[in-house]
């Protein structure tokens, strides 16, 4: 197919995509908004709860970039903490545009580029990182929501061989010597992971899954007088749309597609309906929040200090 047709075919469905998305959303609010209405003007908001969740969540983000740094370092290439989450949080902006992915990745490499990186590996890395990451969500998300989402605990050894796969990986390669010098050859740093970087990539992943999980947990907390449901059913409810945003790549940062499928999972594990649209509706606006606004701080800090030392 022509390039300029494919791209004229992704802007179409994209846009018929986004009006559905759209359309979904506004008939949600219609059946639901009035509940959620009175609930918001019955709502005493807990400011404690609602910090909390804050913290927590950027505690999440944190630790994410610590994994990517230890990675990095595995490969040969030395970054301090301050460095790491700058780069890590810059690149979140990414998601915010169409193939967000993409978008993260030509951001990192920008920005390793002026900071006299490897370009492909710090990409690279971010990518490996990003995939690991969704392999350890998805284990999360079944041991967390197995059964608000009806499925059997039989399901739990599909994401768990995926998990052993990743952690097995290197030591796999390393039985096919032609296989792993011609991967090597196309990616030298790969000769250096182990083990135990997978293990420090799954870990930190984990724990950012978690912290937003709890985070969110925190903030239904914050907003109701009531949460509606367990711990797990809300870490799951924070797992599953964001997974599922990820692979609607034309929506920006799932945009629509986290909202909904959000709605759906807090409603099988019992919230009623004007609370979790409130939910649903603070979260997304909590999460672009905690994302955007110290993205922005930092790439302020670090303008500022490149003005200060020339």
């Amino acid at each position: 197919m022509n390039p300029s047709r494919r791209t004229l075919l992704l802007r179409v469905v994209a846009t018929l995509l986004t009006i559905a998305i759209v359309i979904a959303l506004v008939g949600v609010g219609r059946r639901d908004g009035p509940a959620a209405l009175a609930a918001w003007r019955a709502a005493h908001i807990r400011w404690g709860w609602i910090a909390a969740a804050s913290a927590v969540a950027l505690v999440g983000q944190v630790v994410f970039s610590l994994g990517w740094r230890r990675f990095l370092a595995d490969c040969g290439v030395s970054l301090t903490v301050w460095q790491a989450l700058r780069m890590y949080l810059a690149s979140n902006l990414g998601r915010y545009l169409p193939g967000g992915k993409a978008w993260q990745m030509s951001i990192v490499g920008v920005m390793a580029a002026e900071g006299g990186w490897p370009a492909a590996t710090l990409a690279g890395t971010s990518l490996l990182q990003g995939t690991i990451g969704v392999v350890t969500g998805a284990l999360l998300l079944l041991v967390t929501g197995a059964e608000a989402m009806g499925l059997r605990t039989a399901w739990l050894i599909v994401p768990a061989i995926g998990l052993v796969c990743v952690l097995a990986a290197p030591a796999l390669l390393r039985q096919f010597p032609h296989i792993r010098e011609t991967a090597v050859n196309k990616w030298p740093p790969l000769d250096s992971i182990n083990a135990r970087t997978m293990w420090a990539l799954v870990w930190t992943s984990g724990v950012s899954w978690l912290c937003w999980g709890v985070g969110l947990y925190a903030l239904a907390h914050g907003l109701l007088d009531q949460p509606g449901t367990s711990l797990g059913a809300y870490i799951a409810a924070w797992i599953g749309p964001f997974i599922a945003g990820l692979v609607a790549i034309v929506a920006p940062a799932g945009l629509g597609v986290r909202d909904t499928m959000m709605g759906v999972m807090l409603a099988a594990a019992g919230v009623s309906p004007g609370d979790r649209l409130i939910v649903v509706v603070v979260a997304r606006i909590w999460g672009t929040v905690l994302e955007v606004v110290p993205a922005g701080i930092v790439l302020l800090i670090h303008r500022h200090t490149r003005r200060e030392s020339k």
